[in-house]
């Protein structure tokens, strides 16, 4: 039930509504160091982050069931040959290219957003700026490494957990998961659309692949809250 909900809310919340309520929800702390995208911890250290008393087991078993399930009907050579016709190499100079069109998508969705970097409000400005740069490549690249796994769910979904659970530190809310999930769509769809590779089902696929990111990461950021106030 939770990764159908937040595939629905990935693909079908109006853009108006989420801009709205981004602008109303809590503003996330101000770190930009935290925020910048940094090399990923190997599995192991995410896997003793995520503590012996952790829901984490049952939470990944029920997004890989579902992901796995014949209802879902989880097309990989899809997935995978759509993100490569968006993003065909992990290049630095790819990577830039479409996170700039990720993040520009954010910004679209919710215009005061790019003060959550301490990015730059004019675009010629921010896009040229190496912190800008970093970040959004690095992010990118966190969503290319999850499609090359799309055959290991378990362990990367694992990563993903505690990545959330992380992000309960950086002031995080559930609607931020929404307009990324809305600014993804928008990305492949502008990148997709010119080559013929961008219909129903596709968007369908993705929104289903952005579920099961922003299930398990929500799920990591509810740990990391409780914990926090078990402290």
């Amino acid at each position: 039930a939770a990764l159908a909900a937040a595939s629905l809310a990935a693909a079908a919340v109006p853009t108006s509504t989420l801009s709205a309520r981004a602008l109303a929800a809590p503003p996330l702390t101000r770190r930009a160091d935290a925020l910048r995208a940094l090399p990923a911890p190997p599995l192991a250290l995410h896997r003793r982050e995520m503590g012996s008393g952790t829901d984490a087991g049952g939470t990944l078993l029920k997004v890989c069931a579902q992901l796995i399930s014949p209802a879902v009907k989880l097309n990989r050579a899809l997935i995978t040959d759509s993100w490569r016709a968006a993003c065909p190499d992990d290049t630095s100079k790819t990577l830039i290219a479409v996170g700039t069109l990720l993040f520009e998508h954010i910004f679209e969705l919710a215009p005061n957003a790019y003060e959550l970097w301490d990015f730059h409000p004019d675009k010629e400005t921010r896009i040229a700026t190496l912190l800008y740069k970093t970040h959004v490549s690095g992010v990118v690249r966190v969503v290319n490494d999850a499609v090359l796994e799309l055959d290991k769910l378990e362990g990367y979904l694992e990563v993903l957990f505690a990545l959330g659970k992380r992000h309960h530190n950086y002031g995080v809310q559930d609607i931020h998961y929404e307009i990324v999930g809305k600014a993804l769509l928008n990305t492949l769809e502008e990148a997709l659309t010119a080559q013929k590779l961008w219909d129903e089902e596709t968007k369908a696929q993705w929104a289903i692949v952005w579920g099961a990111v922003e299930a398990t990461m929500k799920a990591g950021m509810a740990e990391g809250k409780a914990e926090a106030e078990a402290k």
